[in-house]
Formats: structure tokens, C-alpha cells, sequence
């Protein structure tokens, strides 16, 4: 572990500060009295930091008299010392970096021993556990202490102003696009931004594993950008099945046929070669914990800085201790958590849900927000929620066909809309305007015609 303290590194700066306070009223920016260990020394700076607060003196009789006043303590001695003894103002900066790692290291054991202390009062629940990592990692490990984090609307425009410039000028994108044309012009230029959480929601065999894969595929593949897939409902050789169906346009069934399979196998090694060269990696433990997740995905983004997005495959599957409460509360626990760890990691996170059973007792089947299972917090959280409705689901007969409805339900950030993707022999694929028009009358004629029969069957 790092040293928790370095007690002559405060002596040469506070030492600094005496001797030349007019060029070193910058350290005060970076350092506070909390940063430092030693008891005279802490005195001493929180009188520091009184004065330049206040526009007064700094110099060491200033001080004697402040310090006296406030403690009863005499340091006049140590500070004349002190002033003798200092170091160059170029040689500050180095020393005040060293005080606030030795103040990090210090407030890291800490939290760890808070967090010890709770683990063995049984304090093992998910919701303990999660509080436990969100004060660890609240620990700083910069060495930027004392700089403030808010901004004035100048400072702000300033940073704003340099994205815009970027944007103007083509260095940078608007957002991840979902290689799905239709939804990218419903969400706009904006597209997909990091610390977004997209949810993607619909009822059993609606499409949504189908669906989010293929836009993992194309932000690994098309953007070039690292993704990590958490999936606990399908094992990593049954999901890389399904991406090299959905990139080489092969069947399921090939993979479980010896005959076909031998034939089939050069075209499933070329769908291979742009996977195997991409940034997609895929997590399928099936009992995963909030913890796990979190653990997981910060070593991923540490491995990986310029991950674009992390999806988890469903939320349902996560194991969470209710101790009590309802179920809903326990997962909208984790609902906050996995918003809080897509700010923190700078990624989008793009989650999975079920819907419940509502959307089949009304007459019109397309899931809304509201149908999430289980999970109010969800709708709550999340800045773009998707609702996936697949007809063929509930009508095999249906002129539709396989076409799977994608209804941005919520958009935090821009209009709504619905966007159509139809499932072929185990991928997903546009469907060309003139194609969804003649089914859409196709579909409308063969609903009038069963109204027809009903109507007839009634008067019979």
C-alpha cells in the first residue's frame, strides 16, 4: 500500500508558503487542511487557508497570533523553522502531490475498514454491498485536491464551446448510431451518448437478445469501439452463435446439423474473422450480483478506456437479496446503481428487460414503459426506453410476417417514434419501405376480413 503519510513534504511546503506566499497561493487550489497528517501542520494550514480566504496575511506573526487565539497553541518557534527550512517554490508542486496521495491512502483504508466492519456485522445484503463500493470508490485518487467542481456559466460555455468547434469540424461524432437506420433518424444527430441507459424492453420471443445484439455487433464492428455484453440468460458460445448468424446470414439450425455444418463451415469462418478481430467481449456468469457486475465492468473499462457501451442481458436474471422489502424495490436498487456506474465508467448502458403480462390483456398488444417487469424504477432512470412488439408472437398467421416493431417509448433527448426490423432464419434485417406498406395493407385486409366472419358467425 502507499505511504499513509510523508510529514517532511508538509515542512517543505508550508515551509514554501512562508517564505515566498506571494508565488504559491496556487497550492491552495490543489491542498487542504483535511490533506494533511501531521497535528501542528494541520493547525497551521487551516489557519493558511482562513487567510487567503479572508485577503489577510499569511506571514508568520499573522498566524502566531490566529493560531493562539483559535488553540492556545505557541507555534511561533516552529514556523520561523519551518520558513528557514523550505524549499524552492519549484520544488512545491512535487511535494504537494506527494501530501495528497498519502491523504488518499489514508481515507482508502479507512472506507476498507468501514467496509470490514460491516461485512462482519452481517451486513451481507446487496444493498449494503452496494453502498459499501459507492463510498469506496467515492474515494479520490486524483491529486487535484482542493480543486472545486463546480463551474460558472463561463467556464461551462468555454467547454461546451470547444465540443461544439470539434462538431462543426468533423473531429468528433454526435453519438453512436445502432446501425439501424430508421432508429438512428428517430433519435437524431445527438444518437447514443455515453452515460445514457437504454432500456430495452418486450415480452417473451419479442426479439430484444436479437435485437440489442445486432447493435452490439455494429458499434464493435462498423464504430470500432469496445463493448462488453453481461449475458446471464445465454452462454458465450450460444451468443457467438447468434452474432455469426446475424454477420454471415447463417441459419441456427447449421450449427447442430454434422452435414450441413461441414458445408456451411468456410461461410461461418469468414463471419468469424471481423469478431474475432473486434473489441466485443461477453461476460456469462448466470449468477451475478451488482458487485460482480460493477467489479467487472470497471476492469473492463480499465483494460478498455474507450469503451462505448456495456449491456446487461436481462436485469431479471441479477441476484438480489430483498430482505424484506418487495422485489421491485430491491431491483430499483439496482436501477440506480447500474445509472450511477454508467456515469462513473463514461459509457452507455444498454439494459434488458421483460415485460410483464399487462400488454396481453389489452387490445392492442404493443408494450408501453409502465409494462417493465417488476421494475417501476427503471422507466424512471433511464433517458431512452424501447419497446419491442413482434406479431407473429400471438398471430402465426399474421400477413406481417416476422417484422418486429421497435418503439422508442421514451426519449429523453428528442421526438419518438417506431422503427421496423424484420427477423429472417435466426438474424435480423431491414425491411424495405415498399415490403412494410404492402404487408401493412395486406394485414388490414385480412383484419376486416376476420371482423366479417365474426360478424357473420354472430348472425348465424
Amino acid at each position: 500500500m502507499s505511504e499513509l503519510y510523508n510529514i517532511a513534504s508538509e515542512q517543505y511546503v508550508i515551509g514554501g508558503i512562508l517564505d515566498e506566499n506571494n508565488d504559491v497561493n496556487e497550492v491552495f487550489d490543489r491542498l487542504t487542511s483535511a490533506d494533511i497528517y501531521g497535528v501542528e501542520h494541520k493547525k497551521i494550514f487551516k489557519a493558511m487557508e482562513d487567510g487567503v480566504k479572508a485577503g489577510t496575511a499569511i506571514d508568520v506573526m499573522t498566524l502566531t497570533d490566529v493560531i493562539e487565539s483559535a488553540t492556545g497553541d505557541d507555534l511561533f518557534g516552529y514556523m520561523m523553522e519551518l520558513s528557514k527550512n523550505s524549499v524552492s517554490v519549484k520544488s512545491i508542486d512535487s511535494h504537494v502531490t506527494r501530501i495528497i496521495a498519502c491523504s488518499n491512502s489514508r481515507n482508502l483504508e479507512m472506507k476498507l475498514a468501514t467496509a470490514l466492519t460491516d461485512l462482519r456485522s452481517g451486513h451481507s445484503d446487496e444493498a449494503a454491498l452496494m453502498a459499501i463500493q459507492s463510498e469506496i470508490g467515492a474515494v479520490r485518487t486524483d491529486t487535484g485536491a482542493g480543486v472545486t467542481h463546480y463551474k460558472s456559466m463561463e467556464e461551462t460555455w468555454a467547454e461546451l464551446y470547444s465540443e461544439l468547434e470539434d462538431r462543426m469540424n468533423g473531429d468528433t461524432p454526435a453519438g453512436l448510431t445502432t446501425g439501424i437506420d430508421e432508429l438512428d433518424a428517430i433519435l437524431g444527430k445527438r444518437g447514443i451518448q455515453s452515460k445514457d441507459m437504454i432500456i430495452i424492453g418486450a415480452r417473451p420471443a419479442g426479439g430484444k437478445t436479437m435485437f440489442a445484439g445486432k447493435v452490439a455487433l455494429h458499434v464493435a464492428l462498423a464504430l470500432k469501439r469496445p463493448a462488453l455484453i453481461f449475458s446471464m440468460e445465454m452462454g458465450k458460445t450460444s451468443l457467438m452463435q447468434r452474432f455469426i448468424s446475424q454477420g454471415g446470414r447463417v441459419t441456427p439450425d447449421v450449427f447442430y446439423d454434422g452435414d450441413r455444418l461441414d458445408d456451411e463451415f468456410g461461410r461461418i469462418q469468414h463471419a468469424v474473422i471481423p469478431l474475432n478481430k473486434s473489441q466485443l467481449y461477453i461476460d456469462d456468469r448466470s449468477t451475478l450480483t451488482f458487485s460482480d457486475l460493477a467489479s467487472s465492468a470497471r476492469k473492463f473499462k480499465a483494460a478498455f478506456p474507450d469503451v462505448a457501451m456495456i449491456m446487461i442481458d436481462y436485469i431479471m436474471l441479477m441476484k438480489v437479496e430483498a430482505n424484506g422489502r418487495r422485489q421491485d424495490q430491491a431491483f430499483g436498487d439496482v436501477s440506480l446503481a447500474l445509472l450511477a456506474l454508467g456515469k462513473e465508467l463514461d459509457v452507455a448502458m444498454v439494459v434488458l428487460s421483460q415485460c410483464n403480462k399487462s400488454c396481453e390483456a389489452r387490445t392492442d398488444k404493443r408494450p408501453i414503459a409502465s409494462d417493465l417487469k417488476e421494475i417501476s424504477q427503471l422507466e424512471a432512470d433511464a433517458t431512452h426506453v424501447v419497446m419491442l412488439y413482434n406479431e407473429s408472437a400471438y398471430n402465426e398467421d399474421t400477413a406481417m410476417g416476422k417484422v418486429v416493431e421497435l418503439i422508442l417509448r421514451k426519449n429523453r433527448f428528442g421526438g419518438l417514434g417506431t422503427a421496423h426490423q424484420e427477423i429472417k432464419a435466426g438474424w435480423m434485417e431491414d425491411i424495405p419501405k415498399d415490403e412494410l406498406c404492402r404487408r401493412r395493407d395486406r394485414a388490414e385486409m385480412q383484419g376486416k376480413q376476420k371482423d366479417l366472419n365474426q360478424g357473420w358467425g354472430g348472425n348465424s
